[in-house]
């Protein structure tokens, strides 16, 4: 069967270039409807994001207060902290030289007598030197002993023994170092 073409070339021409424009006139008014949405999109977004921001910045102009305050309060918290830290320093090395001399008053032969106590504090030690004298050898090996059984006492040194004759017998004369820690 053979097919006979009565439509004239040039109607198809026309025919053809009408519907090439129409299709250019679609894809420009679907290219121009897809830009118009993204720019619609982009618009709702960014009113979106101001009236966000404006609501956060609302919100960190009303926290601004509180961190403040809470920023005050913590630095009230460290002042009364390093109030109570100095206070407990200086209330814990206030009885130092009350316990030293307690421990050596309740413990001490009664046969030795001082004839010189040097004491140097350095926070809760106190660096001691004590000269003393005795009638008796026995008891300064007591004393001795007792300075370096007692935890309190550290570093315990003694100098040379001196002997010194007189009416009642011999006196010993010596020197005593010691730290004296007190917890």
């Amino acid at each position: 069967m053979i097919k006979i073409n009565l439509i004239p070339q040039e109607y198809l021409k026309k025919m053809e270039s009408s519907i090439l424009i129409a299709k250019i006139l679609l894809g420009s008014f679907l290219f121009a409807v897809i830009i118009a949405l993204i720019s619609i999109w982009q618009v709702v977004r960014a009113t979106t994001l101001s009236i966000e921001l404006s609501s956060k910045n609302l919100e960190y102009t009303s926290l601004k207060d509180d961190v403040k305050q809470a920023e005050d309060i913590k630095g009230k918290i460290n002042e009364i902290t390093n109030y109570i830290n100095a206070i407990n320093t200086i209330t814990k090395n206030r009885y130092i030289y009350v316990a030293f001399m307690q421990d050596m008053v309740n413990n001490l032969p009664p046969n030795i007598w001082f004839s010189g106590i040097e004491t140097r504090s350095s926070g809760n030690t106190l660096s001691i030197t004590l000269n003393l004298s005795s009638g008796s050898l026995y008891e300064i090996s007591w004393l001795l002993l007792f300075f370096e059984n007692n935890k309190r006492f550290q570093n315990v040194a003694m100098g040379n023994i001196a002997v010194a004759e007189s009416d009642n017998g011999n006196i010993y004369t010596t020197q005593f170092t010691a730290n004296y820690v007190y917890e």
